[in-house]
């Protein structure tokens, strides 16, 4: 949990809020080359999702982007700028005159990672790899395409569309990864609107040790608020938007499902929301007969992702006692379950799918009970509130929060 939005100064953690684009070494893939020439990176049930929506895609690259760009000075093969961008997240940048959004546009010399984290089917703990800072895989850039193509197949409304794939070298043909234009109506994140409070964790502490919280500002116990925008109207469309990617198959894994990753579009009184960020999206087969197996999997998939993309809670949890690790998950979710909006809204939502699949409600309740106990819910559940497991034993790990978009 983001206690204070004041606890790093993002610009010299992440970057000025606008930057300078250039042209750099490379070479530039249509979409369809580029899903053509990789089809051994992903499952054939996925590559043919991709197949049947390519007619969606155009193989025409408009001139201005024909050309490998970048955000890093270092690979460009002029120091005159191509335009001013706003930056997007550690290494992506958003074109906002011309809506053209350059996911994974910062190559680096040199190895460098960023920390991801991946919930294999059927296992019960998170696993903590790395991938490639700057810059995306192949792999991860079909992904994106992948779930493109997933929103085509079950009429999900989405704000972007891929456009072509950078292949960036350094000046002696050194590969250095690969970046995804895609055009965007709409870069808002809804993470802008959260309305964090100024106030020190030490504080927070102290004010549950002493059960004073008469001057504090904001709620406390209470969920955290959107500045402009109403909590239910957020839950009821992310709810939606969660429900038709899961029971459908789509999930986005753990680091692309925090709330940075949701993008909220505003028009005078019209209001749209769009999930965004697919570079790890898995698209599974949802059986017609489902057995406890698969419900176990598929319900503490949907647990996680649900969780990691709330709004957090305004108050400290103590954990200290001597619990087990699924006592405290137990406490935690608990209360989560109790003042999380999204999770009312989402739970009403995934129950009448439940029951319209038909599927075994008892052995849906037994997933679940056996999810919210999992070592992987844990560490998901933990990070909605600020409590002693979170403290003591995944605070020093998550020192700084942005989307990895």
């Amino acid at each position: 949990m983001t206690i204070s939005s004041k606890v790093y100064d993002s610009n010299q953690e992440i970057g000025n809020p606008e930057l300078y684009i250039y042209k750099s070494f490379g070479v530039v893939h249509s979409i369809k080359e580029f899903v053509t020439k990789n089809n051994k990176c992903l499952e054939n049930r996925e590559y043919n999702l991709i197949i049947k929506a390519i007619s969606f895609l155009n193989d025409h690259i408009p001139a201005e982007i024909n050309h490998c760009i970048t955000r890093s000075v270092e690979f460009c093969t002029s120091y005159e700028p191509i335009a001013i961008v706003k930056r997007s997240g550690a290494r992506s940048a958003y074109w906002e005159e011309k809506g053209y959004k350059f996911k994974g546009c910062r190559p680096v010399r040199g190895q460098a990672f960023f920390p991801m984290e991946t919930l294999m089917t059927g296992n019960e703990n998170i696993t903590y790899t790395n991938v490639p800072f700057g810059v995306l895989t192949k792999e991860a850039v079909l992904r994106e395409i992948l779930a493109f193509a997933f929103q085509i197949e079950y009429k999900i409304n989405t704000n972007s569309v891929p456009l072509c794939v950078y292949e960036y070298e350094d000046e002696t043909n050194h590969k250095l990864g690969y970046c995804l234009v895609l055009k965007s109506s709409c870069e808002k994140r809804i993470e802008e609107f959260i309305d964090y409070p100024e106030i020190s964790i030490g504080s927070v502490i102290e004010k549950f040790d002493a059960n004073r919280t008469d001057d504090l500002k904001y709620v406390y116990g209470k969920e955290l608020g959107l500045k402009g925008i109403n909590n239910w109207w957020y839950a009821e469309e992310k709810a939606k938007l969660l429900v038709r990617f899961q029971f459908n198959g789509g999930f986005r894994g753990i680091l692309n499902s925090n709330i940075g990753n949701d993008i909220v579009f505003i028009d005078g009184t019209k209001r749209s929301l769009f999930l965004c960020d697919f570079d790890t999206f898995k698209y599974i087969d949802i059986p017609s007969v489902t057995n406890l197996d698969f419900l176990k999997s598929f319900v503490l998939l949907c647990l996680i992702e649900v969780s990691k993309g709330s709004l957090s809670i305004f108050e400290f949890i103590d954990t200290s006692e001597n619990l087990s690790k699924e006592e405290i998950a137990t406490k935690l979710s608990n209360i989560y379950f109790a003042k999380s909006t999204l999770w009312k809204t989402y739970k009403r939502m995934f129950d009448n799918q439940v029951r319209e699949k038909g599927w075994n409600i008892r052995l849906v309740e037994e997933a679940f009970d056996f999810s919210i106990k999992t070592q992987a819910f844990l560490d998901v559940v933990a990070l909605n509130s600020l409590n002693t497991y979170y403290i003591n034993h995944l605070s020093s790990q998550r020192n700084i929060y942005y989307p990895h978009n």
